[in-house]
């Protein structure tokens, strides 16, 4: 159910599209999300406007309070903390756009176009899917729940829709993978969120896609950012496998193909006793990337980027390097999966929840922080 603010955010967007005669839109994951009956409440709030989505959230503004972020090369703009709705942190606004890539692995350079363009553009079929805002507030009101009203409403050019319903994640065109490589870690973590399977065209695209090399025009940060949006999946473990069965894994330089099982452990650890949130992302993420940065230097860079203290980091190292070298001791951990609930703990143990404490130590024979 869409929370009091998000109503009213609604609301107030309703009242510029009739100011300005633009149009707005919920596109791409929240349209997927309601179709797969996840609670939108209080989340943040994408809009897709057609026409100038700059001028438009300048109008937001005025209305709402916040701070005002333009970005007119991406022709997009983001509320800051809205006064009005103290429940959202920010309220993003884009032009209804299309891409143009100009060499595979990089950004592309975008420019204004229709709603059917800027879905076009878009991943997977699944989420390029559009509702009209006007129209998706008054079904939250009078139908939140019922899916047959929301297809009514969707704007579904490319059949997404039907798609979600058989569990497939497919591609818009055949270059996909080429021109965004990333969209590889993508397919795999809408795989398991969907409990499906990749579209036997799909499949085939992304397996040639491997073999072309295409990876490596992917910089090493936007790869460790799409490991990062892996590791706030519920089920990241089983990401990590399907990528690393298709041979993605062992083409990022990053990655140590010897340390995989150590990797595994860790993280079905971590989706079994650790929820993935957003708030647990910062010892997720600094866990898993001890695992794949031996350099010293890439280590420090991961440490300043999640906050980690140096006491931190010295215990997080000390016991990392006991289990990696295979040492044993009294109080030492015993395996990876034992390792990573201590090195939680370490790095944010206020995310550790109670039972899942009792069971480290219970597995350590000793008390922990």
């Amino acid at each position: 159910m869409f929370s009091v603010d998000q109503k009213n955010l609604f609301k107030a967007v309703e009242e510029i599209e009739n100011k300005l005669s633009m149009k707005a839109f919920m596109v791409g994951g929240t349209v997927r999300d309601l179709f797969l009956g996840y609670d939108p409440a209080d989340k943040d709030v994408d809009f897709v406007i057609a026409g100038d989505a700059l001028r438009f959230a300048g109008e937001v503004v005025e209305l709402v309070g916040g701070d005002l972020k333009r970005f007119p090369e991406f022709l997009t703009a983001k509320i800051l903390s809205p006064q009005k709705f103290p429940s959202l942190s920010e309220v993003d606004f884009a032009s209804s756009r299309q891409e143009v890539y100009e060499r595979p692995g990089k950004l592309p350079r975008v420019q204004s176009a229709s709603i059917e363009k800027d879905l076009e553009r878009r991943d997977f079929t699944i989420n390029a899917m559009a509702v009209p805002a006007i129209e998706l507030r008054l079904w939250g009101e009078t139908s939140y729940g019922n899916v047959e009203k929301l297809s009514e409403i969707t704007v579904d050019f490319f059949g997404g829709r039907n798609d979600l319903k058989n569990r497939l994640v497919r591609v818009l065109h055949a270059e996909s993978f080429l021109d965004d490589p990333t969209r590889i870690f993508r397919a795999f973590r809408y795989v398991v969120r969907i409990g499906g399977s990749l579209e036997d065209g799909t499949k085939i695209l992304l397996k040639s896609a491997i073999e072309s090399g295409c990876l490596e025009t992917v910089s090493r940060s936007r790869k460790l950012n799409e490991l990062k949006k892996i590791l706030l999946e519920a089920r990241s473990a089983e990401v990590i496998a399907l990528l690393h069965a298709e041979g993605v894994m062992s083409n990022l330089s990053l990655y140590e193909e010897e340390r995989h099982s150590e990797i595994m452990a860790v993280l079905h650890t971590l989706d079994t006793l650790v929820p993935a949130s957003a708030a647990s992302q910062k010892y997720r993420s600094a866990l898993l990337l001890f695992y794949l940065n031996k350099d010293a230097k890439e280590r420090a860079a991961t440490y300043a980027e999640y906050a980690i203290g140096r006491k931190q980091q010295a215990e997080l190292e000390r016991e990392a390097e006991l289990l990696l070298n295979g040492e044993k001791r009294e109080g030492a951990m015993a395996s990876a999966s034992d390792a990573a609930l201590y090195l939680a703990q370490v790095i944010s143990p206020a995310h550790i929840a109670a039972d899942s404490r009792a069971e480290l130590e219970r597995r350590m024979g000793r008390s922990v922080i």
